[in-house]
């Protein structure tokens, strides 16, 4: 097992935990279950900007979790669920932000 600083993640445990993580958050854009399934999506992305500063994630898996950040914020129904548009809208379009961030 190598290192290369000090750092918790600086090592190759940190890695091999990584490609286990993002493949399990995979599965969460694979499976075709709607509405209920909004919330792991964002928080699957989320995981996603976060695991980012660990290790690159695959450009491919977040082209993934930015659409399905687009369909959820375009399903109507579901964003005038929450009590406020306004701030559900602010929160979407920041996770969206992140998102798209890595993909630059």
């Amino acid at each position: 097992m190598g290192a290369w600083g000090c750092g918790a993640f600086d090592n190759d445990a940190a890695l091999d935990h990584f490609w286990v993580i993002t493949k399990d958050i995979a599965k969460v854009f694979d499976e075709k279950k709607p509405y209920n399934t909004y919330q792991d999506m964002r928080v699957a992305a989320r995981l996603l900007v976060s695991a980012n500063e660990l290790h690159r994630v695959d450009q491919e898996l977040l082209v993934k979790a930015r659409d399905a950040l687009v369909s959820i914020v375009k399903d109507d129904e579901w964003m005038s669920s929450w009590r406020s548009r306004k701030d559900i809208l602010k929160e979407m379009t920041a996770e969206l932000a992140a998102v798209e961030k890595l993909l630059e």
